[in-house]
């Protein structure tokens, strides 16, 4: 799970910028209910998310030969265990892309439905243990099911061609991100082996 870190703090980079990239074009990508301080563009959810992950990741215990010399000349913590930040990409990026998926018309209509379903081939292809792949899988079936249910007072008055434009950037963006995290490798014994 320690060589899962690094490749899970490059992809949530590329993650939050499918996010922004795909509510760029969408005038009505913005969170009309929920508390007052997220009220407003999308993003406002998004950056919280991409410094939380990130930074449980970067100061995790597999990542303090690079920042520990910075503080105290060494010594002292050793840094958050690597569960805690993969567990909290994975529940984050979901929660966080269904909400994006409900703002913008729901699962048959929203363009970050792609990245919704392909979140747990992220996982898969970092090699994530089998137990916390099948959780990521759990996790996003639930929100893609929330995320349908459709939304009472939303305008879904987007014109067709910036939505599909949104939508094209993020299929063709997660489809990146999911060959790009089977480059990174999958850890051994998390794919079948071939051969004698």
């Amino acid at each position: 799970m320690e060589s899962a870190v690094l490749p899970l703090l490059t992809l949530q980079f590329f993650v939050a910028a499918l996010l922004w990239l795909g509510a760029l074009v969408l005038p009505d990508a913005r969170l009309s209910r929920g508390p007052a301080v997220l009220q407003g563009d999308l993003m406002r959810l998004v950056l919280p998310v991409v410094l939380i992950v990130c930074g449980l990741l970067f100061f995790s215990a597999p990542l303090a030969p690079v920042w520990r010399p910075l503080i105290h000349g060494g010594a002292g913590w050793g840094g958050f265990e690597p569960a805690l930040g993969i567990r909290v990409f994975t529940g984050l990026n979901v929660v966080v892309t269904a909400v994006a998926v409900a703002v913008t018309g729901g699962t048959r209509r929203s363009p970050f439905t792609p990245l919704l379903i392909l979140l747990p081939g992220l996982l898969w292809g970092v090699g994530l243990p089998r137990g916390e792949l099948l959780a990521g899988v759990a996790l996003t079936v639930v929100a893609t099911g929330v995320a349908s249910l459709p939304a009472q007072t939303q305008d879904l008055s987007t014109p067709r061609l910036p939505l599909q434009v949104s939508r094209g950037l993020v299929l063709g963006g997660a489809l990146g991100l999911v060959a790009l995290s089977f480059w990174f490798g999958a850890a051994p014994g998390t794919l079948p082996s071939v051969g004698p």
